[in-house]
């Protein structure tokens, strides 16, 4: 009985086992790295912007909306194409890096507009005759003119089967003329182009064709800005490939049947034709505005005049155009 009172009383005084510290809650910090926002890409805009430019002036070239003739010189350019990928990997964020950003921004938008605006050599206009004697064995001819971008102006008048001119500073003029089985084949063809620097580049050719023989006109140009009048030329088939163009054409009444093929881009065409004359009109373009006073609707791609049936002399015309707008006046 002594043994458990002791025991008991042993067991009682014992002190007590020491309890384990509360386990701590251990959170993880991650750092996520996000680009910053708001934060300005000097690089990317200022590259962004200059594309951008460019663009819009080649669109306004091309559809002739304004008289600009922007012509890049891409080997004295494509530095700067390092240059901007070395702006927009700048990182840093004080306001130091951002008034460097800032400083390299404006020298190399000025490094850039005078390589764009000047010319690395000005080039002088030179004019350039274009001469193609009239083959006196010849009862017909075909007349090939290949042009790029610029002005072209063909008009009656000439003594020989072609005389003209070329002002350009791009380039230059050549010709080339055969004459079998009574048909004389000529033509005229700019050389290739030669774009020293980026200004006002000029590049117009005028021409005067022969009035006495049948003639077909095949016109094969760029951007263009083409002013035809062909009143007085015996044209029996006129085939037009062009880019984007802006084209005044005027007619005649001299040939039985005439034929005009135009195959565009996007486009301006003014059409003047005599009122004896009977037209038909087959049309496949895109976004088009079409003013055909005179004219009886057939299909949505066919038109026709009223007295096309029974007129001495006719004209057809197939028009495979863009966007463009198209009109016909009577004179």
């Amino acid at each position: 009985m002594d043994e458990h009172n002791q025991t008991k009383q042993g067991g009682t005084d014992m002190p007590p086992e020491p309890q384990a510290p509360p386990k701590e809650t251990i959170k993880e910090i991650h750092h996520h790295h996000y680009p910053e926002k708001g934060r300005f890409h000097f690089g990317r805009i200022v590259a962004g912007l200059i594309i951008i430019f460019i663009g819009v002036v080649y669109l306004a070239q091309a559809n002739g909306w304004a008289g600009v003739n922007l012509n890049l010189d891409w080997g004295r350019l494509w530095p700067l194409i390092i240059i901007f990928v070395g702006l927009s990997m700048l990182g840093g964020r004080g306001w130091m890096s951002g008034t460097i950003g800032i400083i390299i921004t404006i020298a190399i938008l000025a490094i850039a507009a005078l390589l764009i605006f000047t010319p690395a050599n000005q080039t002088s206009v030179t004019t350039d005759v274009i001469t193609i004697a009239k083959d006196a064995n010849a009862a017909s001819a075909i007349l090939h003119v290949k042009a790029g971008a610029g002005t072209l102006t063909v008009k009656d008048g000439a003594a020989d089967l072609v005389n003209g001119t070329l002002e350009s500073n791009i380039t230059k003029a050549s010709t080339e003329t055969s004459t079998n089985d009574g048909v004389q084949t000529a033509t005229i063809k700019e050389d290739s182009y030669s774009w020293s620097g980026v200004s006002q580049k000029a590049n117009n050719m005028d021409l005067a064709l022969n009035e006495s023989l049948p003639i077909k006109l095949n016109l094969d140009t760029g951007a263009m800005s083409m002013n035809l009048d062909l009143k007085k030329i015996n044209a029996e088939e006129i085939t037009i490939n062009t880019g984007a163009s802006s084209m005044d054409l005027a007619l005649g009444d001299i040939p039985a049947l005439a034929k005009l093929n135009i195959d565009a881009g996007a486009s301006s065409f003014n059409l003047s034709l005599p009122p004896t004359l009977g037209a038909k009109i087959h049309i496949d373009a895109g976004l088009t505005s079409k003013n055909f006073p005179n004219f009886n609707k057939v299909d949505d791609q066919n038109y026709e005049t009223t007295n096309y049936a029974t007129a001495e002399k006719k004209v057809d015309i197939d028009l495979d155009m863009g966007v463009s707008s198209i009109n016909v006046s009577w004179r």
